[in-house]
């Protein structure tokens, strides 16, 4: 009976220090978790702000990918519409208003947008300070640059005739004859769900 009772007694001190000892790694842990969270925010905040901006989806969370993703799709739709709004309105009123004339220089629309896109531009660049890359050859963004001030010179001259929604549904359509010359000037093979998104678009 007292060999049992010792017996017992030991096991009841064993699972009271394993208790005791479990515990203590949970607040060690839970010490470290916060110190960990506290350290990464301090170093975030010390962070220049051009790379605070950079987002890495494959080191992120789910939860953190998602939330992203969100803002983005929201931000990027309610600026184009507010955009599209904007320049429909400017084409199609009377300046003065109901007597006036309508808005006819689009090439100025272009180049006030091209303007201030540069000044915004530039003032990113001075204030992020951006590492230089050694391969970027500077006269080959002059292609897509053009192209797309001609682009935009269009729309601006189509909303005079057509609403914004339907410059937007054949801006859309663009996609098909992208992928058809890029078969057949660039040899680009397309996998058959590409060709489905085009289809749905």
């Amino acid at each position: 009976n007292d060999e049992s009772k010792d017996l017992l007694l030991l096991e009841f001190e064993e699972t009271e220090t394993d208790k005791k000892s479990t515990k203590q790694q949970r607040t060690d842990t839970k010490k470290k978790k916060n110190s960990n969270n506290s350290n990464n925010m301090n170093m975030n905040m010390n962070k220049p702000i051009g790379t605070t901006l950079e987002f890495d989806q494959h080191t992120s969370s789910r939860t953190m990918v998602l939330k992203r993703l969100s803002l983005c799709v929201v931000m990027l739709n309610l600026t184009f519409v507010s955009w599209g709004a904007l320049q429909e309105r400017m084409l199609t009123r009377r300046y003065p208003r109901y007597t006036g004339e309508l808005f006819t220089y689009s090439y100025a629309l272009v180049f006030t947008n091209r303007f201030w896109t540069l000044i915004l531009s530039g003032m990113l660049l001075m204030y992020l300070k951006p590492s230089r890359s050694q391969s970027t050859v500077i006269y080959e963004y002059s292609f897509p640059s053009i192209s797309n001030m001609l682009s935009s010179w269009c729309q601006y001259e189509a909303l005079r005739y057509v609403s914004f929604p339907a410059v937007t549904l054949f801006k859309s359509f663009k996609l098909a004859p992208v992928m058809a010359m890029g078969k057949l000037l660039g040899n680009k093979k397309y996998a058959q769900y590409d060709y489905i998104v085009a289809l749905l678009i």
